[in-house]
């Protein structure tokens, strides 16, 4: 297992193999998307990052909102021509956030690009959660899943890692001052109550940032091989 501090490609690093992918789980999702169309665009990739759910964005990047027409598609074609890449949703500019764009275009989007990033569940930044009923939301199109935990979550309190502190305790059967442990996460990222949730027989990776908060390499290894074991593909690294 390669070491995401020292391998720089995220896109290699999580061995992804498929073009429509969704990224779930903790926090640093939005980080690890603008990661990986960094990569795909330095290789002449077109890429569309969007959302199912609400996700923070920029007003000076390439954003494009507005209804289904055709000076709407007009606008997003040009933006990845000009840039490489767009993004797509509703923009909320009280929230600094935007959110889905609904199922009209959302579905035409794979037409305009090489690779579709889709964030598709919130963690309000924290870097532990077990979604809640309505979540994640996976679109039919998704090929891929990346579930993104936070290795700053292990051995601190529940009650300070997660803003699903009642899923958290249920599923793990702990209450919310106990702290998680590596056997915890393991369970958290392989079931399908957990990040698995929704994802059925679609590839599934693991993403563990914050790889430099760690103080035991020797469990996260372990992790991994177990993970390995499950015939589920992870990967560690910073998000900078």
């Amino acid at each position: 297992m390669e070491n995401g501090i020292f391998f720089k490609s995220f896109f290699k690093g999580l061995n992804l193999q498929k073009h429509v992918i969704a990224f779930v789980g903790g926090g640093g999702k939005t980080s690890l998307i603008f990661k990986i169309k960094d990569e795909l665009v330095a290789h002449k990739r077109k890429v569309i990052i969007t959302t199912t759910t609400k996700m923070a964005y920029d007003k000076d990047l390439p954003i494009i909102s507005g209804e289904y027409d055709e000076e709407f598609f007009s606008r997003l074609k040009l933006a990845i021509s000009e840039f490489g890449y767009a993004i797509v949703g509703k923009i909320d500019a009280n929230l600094n956030k935007i959110s889905y764009i609904g199922n009209d275009i959302y579905f035409k989007l794979r037409e305009y690009c090489d690779y579709l990033l889709v964030e598709a569940d919130g963690a309000k930044r924290l870097p532990i959660k077990i979604p809640r009923s309505y979540e994640p939301v996976i679109p039919s199109n998704i090929e891929e899943v990346v579930a993104v935990v936070g290795l700053d979550g292990v051995n601190s309190k529940i009650e300070d890692v997660t803003h699903t502190k009642k899923e958290v305790c249920d599923f793990l059967g702990k209450k919310e001052t106990d702290k998680l442990t590596y056997d915890d996460i393991k369970k958290i990222v392989i079931s399908p109550r957990g990040l698995r949730k929704n994802v059925n027989n679609l590839d599934y990776r693991v993403y563990f940032n914050k790889a430099d908060t760690i103080d035991n390499w020797d469990e996260l290894h372990k992790l991994v091989k177990d993970l390995n074991d499950c015939e589920i593909h992870s990967y560690f690294g910073v998000l900078k």
